[in-house]
């Protein structure tokens, strides 16, 4: 049940209250997929390494390498000359489908989290259409977040600083990264975790969700922006402008 719809200055607050919430839900999402993936189909996760690594990798390893290294200055993307072309083909596969994985679960989570508390707190700028299949609606109310404008505009906003600040990270950054990276690793490793998935786990959670607060950071400036310039009531004025042109427009 949704409550009663606050003013520009409430929704400012209940909109980036949701976003910030709807960020911490996917950094967990993101970083549960990287924890787990070994362990939920760790048969599964081999053999399209495996595959990936075939096909797409060895083929091209050395301008992959090369290319890896001169855009990621941490010390894990520098190639492991001790390790095969087939071993150093396979991690990166491994890396790729994992992170993939993570970023792809990690979206949805933000955007469907995103769109349910936006339509509990009143301040929604859409419907979503149902279909009476729960799979579909939930599917809906996604593709309904990616449409609207002002939602675009926040995660080009959120993504756009986000992008940018693990370039930073992993170049001029990178000896700071490194070192944030490695005390994670010791701490998760202290706690019971394997060297290897300490490992993962630290990077994901450093080189990736660390920029992303800075993102939340942009995306919750650019939320009060929307309102303050009056993009989400101009919106709406013209979606019920067209509701209400429509039942004339069909009848001509």
């Amino acid at each position: 049940m949704a409550i009663d719809k606050p003013d520009v200055h409430g929704k400012i607050v209940a909109e980036s209250g949701g976003f910030a919430v709807a960020e911490l839900v996917s950094m967990g999402v993101s970083l549960g997929v990287v924890g787990l993936a070994d362990q939920v189909a760790p048969g599964l996760l081999k053999s399209a390494s495996q595959v990936v690594a075939k096909t797409c990798i060895e083929p091209f390893l050395d301008p992959i390498e090369n290319t890896l290294g001169t855009v990621c200055k941490l010390k894990e993307c520098q190639p492991d000359k001790n390790k095969s072309r087939e071993e150093r083909s396979e991690a990166i596969a491994k890396t790729v489908l994992v992170f993939s994985a993570a970023w792809a679960a990690s979206m949805a989570a933000k955007l469907y989290t995103r769109g349910k508390i936006n339509e509990w707190a009143g301040i929604s700028n859409h419907k979503v259409p149902t279909s009476g299949n729960w799979f579909k609606d939930q599917f809906n109310s996604i593709a309904a977040e990616l449409k609207d404008p002002n939602t675009r505009r926040i995660f080009l906003m959120d993504e756009g600083i986000h992008y940018g600040s693990i370039l930073m990270m992993n170049t001029v950054g990178a000896p700071v990264t490194d070192e944030m990276i490695n005390s994670t690793a010791k701490v998760l490793t202290k706690c019971g975790m394997s060297e290897n998935k300490a490992k993962e786990v630290s990077s994901m959670a450093i080189v990736w969700e660390l920029p992303n607060l800075l993102g939340m950071a942009a995306g919750i400036g650019t939320i009060a922006r929307n309102h303050t310039a009056g993009h989400v009531e101009k919106l709406l004025a013209s979606r019920e402008a067209a509701a209400l042109a429509g039942p004339h427009l069909t009848t001509k």
